[in-house]
């Protein structure tokens, strides 16, 4: 919070050091300031460098083009009012600022221009400069305002904004010839600030339509854009792992409903449980592969492999623990006694074996999908892993929810 117009100039100076560098550079950032007071008119003001051909003081040998460039950044845009100014001790049918304007707004809708140093002009030439004034020299749709700001002995000697205005005033009511711009509504700042709000606001109304439509194609282009996105990772923390989950059912085969249950003989089993912990153990290896691959397109590729080692170390041991409880058969199947009274005619090892296998196909894609997905330590750090996927999407909401409350209250303009 800024409570005096000096400290306001020491903050500006600050940060016009700091964005451009000590000097006289320029940059495409801007220092926005947010003045409040009762007093004030509701405007937003965009104060843009003068115009300069020649460098001075250590400018850049392109800085006339880097000047004109960001000047026209601003003064193309059609929602916006082009003030002008130009000093009234120039020959305003060559000023370049006007020129600019011109090639923007050749009608002169939006084009505001504003005198300036009334009090430096030649005498002889007040009729000259009345006469563009009153639209007779260079003709624009909202015309000419005449002010005489402060002085730079008036700043130096800070000189209150207050005093300045009665200052100002009372210059133009003591002129002979500019007396009259008073009466008029065409002469300083105070007037200046009345007609750019009344001005604006006859613009807007005048631009909505257009604006209007400008949201609705825009919104339809980003609704179209998340699409893309909708599959993404979710941005509230809670989902996170039954995103991944979900992720994985989605890019899984397809498995059998149900093995048959058989009880074993203790020595066949044990051969058997051996020969079954390789598959399993590539299983999980190659299930890490997978869950990579399928996350690479939304997460950091070092983040995964970093996380996925540490859980796939967790599940190769339980796996090999799983195997060594294998070696002491046990099972205890309800479903066990009516399967093997189907099957006491076929050879033992053919009825014992997918007892191992259902217990070990049930519980081995348990423990992957427990240790690599459920209980993955660093799963909100790595759903939250900005890249460029998920700042896309991130910045595409943002942009909906803007568009979507900028239609919503144009239509709300509208319907009233």
């Amino acid at each position: 919070m800024i409570d005096s117009i000096s400290e306001l100039t020491e903050c500006c100076f600050t940060a016009q050091n700091e964005l451009a560098g000590k000097g006289v550079g320029i940059c495409d950032e801007l220092i926005t300031l947010e003045i409040m007071s009762p007093d004030m008119c509701d405007l937003t003001l965009i104060d843009l460098p003068g115009i300069t051909r020649v460098p001075v003081n250590g400018q850049p040998e392109g800085i006339g083009k880097q000047i004109k460039r960001l000047i026209m950044k601003y003064i193309n845009k059609r929602e916006t009012i082009n003030l002008v100014v130009v000093p009234c001790n120039t020959d305003i049918a060559t000023a370049e600022a006007l020129k600019l304007a011109q090639e923007v707004d050749p009608e002169g809708k939006r084009t505001l221009a504003i005198l300036t140093k009334p009090d430096l002009i030649d005498k002889g030439t007040e009729k000259s400069v009345l006469a563009i004034v009153h639209n007779e020299v260079v003709p624009l749709r909202k015309g000419y305002i005449m002010v005489k700001c402060r002085g730079q002995q008036q700043i130096d000697d800070d000189i209150p904004l207050e005093e300045a205005a009665q200052m100002e005033r009372d210059f133009f009511q003591n002129h002979d010839y500019f007396r009259c711009l008073l009466e008029m509504d065409k002469a300083t700042i105070k007037c200046l600030a009345v007609k750019l709000t009344q001005d604006l606001v006859d613009h807007i109304k005048k631009s909505l339509p257009q604006i209007h439509e400008q949201i609705k194609k825009q919104l339809w282009s980003v609704k179209r854009a998340l699409r893309d996105c909708e599959d993404g990772p979710p941005e509230d923390l809670n989902g996170a792992k039954e995103f991944l989950i979900k992720l994985s059912e989605n890019y899984r085969g397809r498995e059998l409903l149900s093995f048959s249950n058989y009880r074993m003989i203790e020595e066949i089993l044990q051969d058997h449980v051996a020969k079954l912990k390789d598959p399993a153990v590539y299983l999980l290896i190659a299930m890490k592969g997978t869950t990579t691959h399928i996350c690479i397109d939304y997460f950091s590729s070092d983040k995964i492999n970093n996380i996925q080692l540490t859980q796939l170390e967790k599940a190769e041991q339980r796996i090999s623990e799983q195997f060594e409880m294998e070696n002491r058969i046990y099972i205890q199947d309800a479903i066990f006694l009516k399967i093997l009274s189907e099957i006491t005619n076929k050879p033992f090892s053919e009825k014992e074996l997918p007892i191992v296998v259902q217990r070990i196909a049930d519980k081995l894609p348990l423990m992957i999908t427990f240790y690599m997905l459920q209980e993955t330590p660093d799963v909100h750090e790595l759903l939250s892993e900005d890249s460029d996927v998920s700042k896309r999407c991130k910045d595409l909401r943002a942009r909906l929810n803007r568009l979507t409350t900028a239609e919503e209250s144009i239509s709300y303009f509208f319907n009233d």
